[in-house]
């Protein structure tokens, strides 16, 4: 049963981003701490597989991450070190997949499981190609500009885990500027 689209954008928002970019930031040398107390975010959030806040709260965090790194390519980064499982269910379905074409398919299908404001969709080309979205209906941005380089990288670092090669998308379009 698929579920409606919601009418405007979500108030508070499911995010799997969290806990990663407070390890990258330690990672790399970055105390989380103050940005943990000023969004006010769960102590234990690092460690949490998803934190529930506000959307306005996630942009403006992952903004103050980046001042914070000086990464202006943070979500890139750290999508480079996530590790595997972060994503649950969702994950293992997408993995077991027996096509990177299939896994798009099943991320399509169940992505609103990690956030049900996320609405996907995979649709296939007459050459035999394939598009995926997402986004968040009435929400331009989404989760914002770092999220979205996140979710980009990860989807790349997964399909060249699944081939077992340099795979690459053939075109890419983001929502920010």
């Amino acid at each position: 049963m698929e579920m409606p689209a919601p009418s405007r954008p979500p108030t508070e928002v499911r995010s799997q981003l969290v806990g990663p970019l407070l390890a990258y930031l330690r990672a790399t040398g970055h105390d989380p701490a103050p940005l943990v107390e000023r969004f006010g975010l769960p102590a234990n959030a690092a460690s949490l597989p998803e934190v529930s806040l506000p959307l306005t709260t996630l942009h403006a965090f992952l903004d103050a991450a980046e001042a914070l790194s000086g990464d202006a390519f943070l979500g890139l980064h750290v999508a480079q070190r996530v590790p595997r499982g972060t994503y649950g269910l969702v994950e293992y379905i997408a993995r077991a997949s027996p096509t990177v074409r299939d896994t798009f398919r099943v991320l399509a299908r169940y992505m609103a499981l990690l956030e049900p404001a996320w609405q996907a969709s995979f649709h296939e080309a007459p050459d035999g190609s394939g598009t995926f979205a997402y986004g968040i209906p009435g929400e331009p941005l989404a989760y914002g500009r770092h999220a979205s380089e996140y979710g980009l990288a990860l989807f790349v670092h997964v399909g060249r885990q699944l081939t077992e090669r340099p795979w690459s998308p053939r075109a890419v379009a983001l929502a920010h500027p």
